[in-house]
């Protein structure tokens, strides 16, 4: 029969040392009275039960009661710190620091953390081979050295500075399966120390989230939606250097963000909108299979088999990865960061871009409507919809168009929108101009500009 081994008999002090030693302190909240609670293993006690625990090891409760009290210490909650002590001391009040970093369980295991020293070779040859998979499932991941070099740098300055919080954060557009979940759920949550979040636009926003406030990595997926609201929502939250925090269940505080942001997306379009002078999105260039998925999957299975062997090669690179020359709050305007603002053009303002473009100093109903379908817009933004609401009208006229109602040789007039102040006969025949067409007298002038929009091309 098994028996429960004795714990051996201790003095009160060594009994309160071990528990500091183990994680236990004093945790002060919005209930009445404080209670214990591990650090270590987020687990929570009562005096009662800890009482019991200093009995079984020889100790009398009514002795134990008062140095429990007096020699653990106390905290007023957790904040998430880098580079900072394990305790946090502000306005009188002690924080337990969450944040967690490879050098610091080094240092704790060892005494020291050597940053000169590295497992990798120093001959660049020797090295770039013993990382040919994690190189490679970089480059999978991008299209361009711009972008590879970009991505290399972003991740290396988590590592190296934390404290430090870009305010240019990457948007990836794939192939579905190409590999961006194992880059920040394998790869960068390892070399992280698991403080990394996937989550999703709608959680992020929401009031009680703290993703943002509690890790160096907050991976948006599916980063899809509709309109400007997301990113306006999210503006101020990618930027910010203090986020207004607000758990269920406790009392409302503020805190010193250090989250980076990556959005991801599986399609070659707008995941969602951004304004035309955005600097927070860096804008990768969409990504599509080397050969196809299978052999993309069986790849990514073999880089995940080596990558929890050779861990700590990729930390060790990284950590030393030349980033003095890359800025986190420069976000370089690429050619994929130019489309991508074609993309995000309100379909009114991108009309009217084409229209100027283009030349085109007329706008009537049916050619307006033509560009309507061309681009193959929802139908919210057919001339007759659009003319209902005054800044259609203020969006025309701020791009240089006057609605005007011009008068053709055979007396019958046409309504339209015209650039540059142009105006009676010669807003009419230049409207026939370029469309390329004489208008027949004998044909009414409806009939006839009708005729002219279906082969206007946009």
């Amino acid at each position: 029969m098994n028996e429960w081994t004795q714990p051996e008999s201790q003095t009160v002090e060594q009994w309160t040392d071990e528990l500091i030693l183990n994680g236990w302190c004093w945790y002060e909240d919005d209930k009445p009275q404080p209670h214990l609670w591990n650090r270590f293993t987020d687990v929570t006690s009562s005096i009662g039960n800890m009482l019991i625990r200093a009995s079984k090891v020889g100790i009398d409760k009514k002795t134990a009661l008062t140095p429990l009290e007096k020699r653990i210490p106390i905290v007023s909650g957790k904040r998430f710190a880098p580079e900072l002590p394990e305790f946090v001391v502000k306005n009188n009040c002690t924080f337990i620091n969450t944040f967690k970093s490879h050098e610091l369980d080094f240092e704790e295991e060892h005494g020291y953390w050597d940053t000169d020293s590295t497992l990798l070779p120093s001959d660049p040859k020797s090295r770039k081979r013993a990382l040919r998979p994690f190189l490679e499932f970089c480059n999978r991941l991008v299209s361009n050295s711009d972008d590879l070099e970009w991505l290399l740098c972003w991740i290396a300055h988590m590592l190296q500075k934390p404290s430090e919080r870009p305010s240019v954060h990457p948007l990836f557009r794939t192939e579905h399966g190409i590999g961006k979940n194992v880059l920040v759920e394998v790869v960068i949550d390892k070399l992280l120390c698991k403080q990394t979040v996937t989550t999703s636009l709608k959680e992020i926003r929401g009031s009680h989230s703290e993703s943002a406030a509690s890790n160096l990595l907050v991976f948006v997926d599916e980063s899809k939606a509709k309109g400007m609201n997301v990113y306006l929502e999210l503006k101020s939250l990618l930027t910010t250097k203090e986020l207004l925090v607000n758990p269920k269940h406790i009392r409302p505080y503020k805190q010193e963000i250090f989250s980076r942001f990556m959005f991801a997306d599986n399609t070659e379009g707008r995941a969602f909108n951004i304004e035309q002078e955005d600097r927070r999105i860096y804008v990768m260039q969409y990504v599509t299979h080397e050969e196809n998925k299978a052999e993309t999957q069986k790849f990514v299975a073999e880089f995940i088999d080596w990558f929890n062997v050779h861990w700590e090669l990729v930390f060790a690179f990284l950590d030393e990865y030349d980033i003095s020359e890359w800025s986190p709050h420069v976000c370089p305007l690429t050619e994929a960061k130019r489309d991508y603002l074609n993309m995000c053009l309100d379909p009114v303002d991108a009309i009217i871009q084409q229209y100027l473009t283009s030349g085109k100093q007329c706008i009537t109903e049916d050619s307006w409507n033509n560009c309507v379908q061309t681009n193959r817009f929802e139908d919210e933004f057919l001339f007759h919809q659009l003319s209902m609401t005054d800044n259609f009208k203020y969006k025309l006229e701020a791009a240089g168009y006057h609605k005007s109602r011009p008068q053709g040789a055979n007396g019958k007039k046409v309504s339209g929108y015209f650039l540059n102040g142009l105006k009676g006969r010669a807003a009419y025949d230049k409207l026939m101009a370029e469309a390329g067409h004489r208008v027949d007298p004998r044909v009414s002038t409806e009939d006839a500009i009708s005729e002219l929009a279906s082969e206007y091309t946009c």
